[in-house]
């Protein structure tokens, strides 16, 4: 199949990097917590990691149990890996229990 310079052109246009996204850093750790939350009788929302091992949160809403997870796990993987320890992942993860739900959450240290 022949391509014009015009359809080449715009075609890389369009894979080319949008201008809000930032350079990756090819030395930035990801890991995937999953996280499993539930709204309770009193209206609040616990939250537990089903992959590492770890205290639970209880919180007002959803949004703040879920932020306060996440910054006690990077908390806790940030030590663990600074201090050369190893990391207690949970393997295989817990299961959602009852009315839990179940969460995917990338955290990028």
């Amino acid at each position: 199949m022949n391509v014009t310079d015009s359809r080449l052109n715009l075609h890389m246009a369009a894979v080319e990097a949008p201008a809000h996204r930032t350079t990756v850093d090819p030395n930035a750790q990801v890991f995937n917590l999953t996280v499993l939350v539930q709204q309770t009788s009193d209206g609040t929302t616990k939250a537990r990691a089903a992959n590492l091992n770890m205290a639970e949160v209880q919180s007002a809403s959803m949004r703040s149990a879920l932020s306060q997870i996440v910054s006690a796990a990077k908390k806790l993987i940030a030590e663990h890996i600074a201090s050369d320890r190893t990391v207690p992942w949970i393997e295989p993860p817990q299961e959602a229990i009852g009315t839990e739900s179940r969460f995917m959450v990338p955290l990028h240290l």
